[in-house]
């Protein structure tokens, strides 16, 4: 185990006893432990690319703090068998991200854990700003983590099956709206999975999309045609709110078999949409919308994106909803024993 203690007086060798000042340029396979309530202030990046690499904190208080003064990514990991716990990371108004877990095509990294960590303030104005970024990587775990305060996605995930979220609050994102409010400029989502990202689960979460910012969506499941067409997931026991910028909670546009189910929505716009003939066999039970323009839309993109198939909307609460409760377009939906509360004919 290597100590790091940046309060210490001297820098000593990394043992208990004679703790190292700060992160070393070079981090080999093995275990480094920051002190409880100390800061680590640097513009020099973590940057793992040895697997078997935990870093996590020693001694009682709170997580200790990276303070990143970069410009790319605080934490930059790009490697296998990788554990990064009970650390914040503050960025700044240049950090591209705050944790980049980045593989490559021929060699996807595996084995990497984010968990009990607080990630905030990344807002570099070169179409960056992320609070986590991954490329290649399978099987990625965040767990009971905050994301909050980047200039576009919470995190942004492309060619990442099998990742899970758990536990994990995002909010207050996509900050360039505040700059750009063109989408083209301002298109971040709390989360959004990109490219390949079958088999992800997405559980006992609190997304909001509530700080004024619009544009884009809570979750958004996407890609080029044909990647992940087939590409299947859950998203479950989490809680969903909007203000009346963000269009949508939950917007699925790929995949095959999608689940969604025991969350709960809530704000002045929709919960969930199904948009288009790539989405099949979307399952959306046990959920509760509240207070929400629309509760499940399941409909067509144009052109020509139509129709979507499959769709089964059943055991769900919808309470209090302005408009409909659930609406298709050029699409064909399955639909039984919901619980109504509302206007008559608020299915469309």
């Amino acid at each position: 185990v290597t100590y790091i203690d940046p309060s210490a007086k001297v820098a000593g060798d990394g043992s208990a006893l004679r703790p190292l000042k700060t992160i070393p340029s070079v981090i080999s396979a093995g275990q480094y432990r920051i002190k409880a309530g100390t800061t680590i202030t640097t513009s020099q990046q973590i940057y793992i690319k040895t697997a078997g690499v935990y870093i996590g904190k020693y001694g009682k208080g709170v997580a200790p703090k990276f303070n990143y003064t970069g410009t790319g990514y605080a934490i930059r990991v790009e490697a296998s068998d990788v554990t990064i716990d009970s650390i914040e990371v503050d960025g700044n108004r240049n950090a591209h991200s705050l944790v980049c877990v980045m593989g490559s095509v021929n060699n996807y990294l595996t084995d990497v854990v984010i968990r009990n960590c607080n990630l905030h303030n990344a807002h570099n104005p070169n179409n960056a700003g992320f609070g986590l970024y991954s490329w290649y990587t399978d099987g990625l775990v965040i767990q009971n983590t905050y994301i909050r305060d980047v200039a576009l996605d919470g995190a942004y995930c492309r060619n990442t099956p099998n990742i899970q979220f758990i536990a994990v609050y995002i909010s207050d994102i996509n900050k360039r709206y505040f700059v750009n409010k063109d989408q083209k400029y301002s298109s971040g989502d709390a989360i959004q999975l990109d490219g390949w990202w079958d088999g992800f689960l997405i559980s006992h979460c609190d997304i909001r999309r509530t700080n004024g910012a619009g544009n884009k969506f809570g979750v958004i499941l996407n890609s080029a045609a044909g990647v992940s067409d087939n590409a299947g997931g859950i998203i479950e026991y989490s809680t969903f709110q909007t203000d009346y910028t963000v269009s949508t909670s939950v917007h699925i546009e790929r995949g095959n078999g999608v689940v969604v189910r025991y969350n709960t929505f809530e704000g002045s716009t929709q919960g969930i949409r199904v948009a288009g003939k790539y989405c099949k066999n979307v399952e959306i039970y046990g959920n509760v919308f509240i207070n929400c323009s629309n509760g499940v839309g399941v409909g067509a993109t144009y052109p020509g994106g139509y129709p979507a198939t499959g769709t089964k909307v059943y055991d769900n609460e919808f309470l209090n909803i302005s408009k409909y409760h659930i609406w298709a377009d050029k699409s064909t939906v399955l639909i039984w024993d919901n619980f109504h509360e509302g206007k008559a004919g608020s299915i469309v």
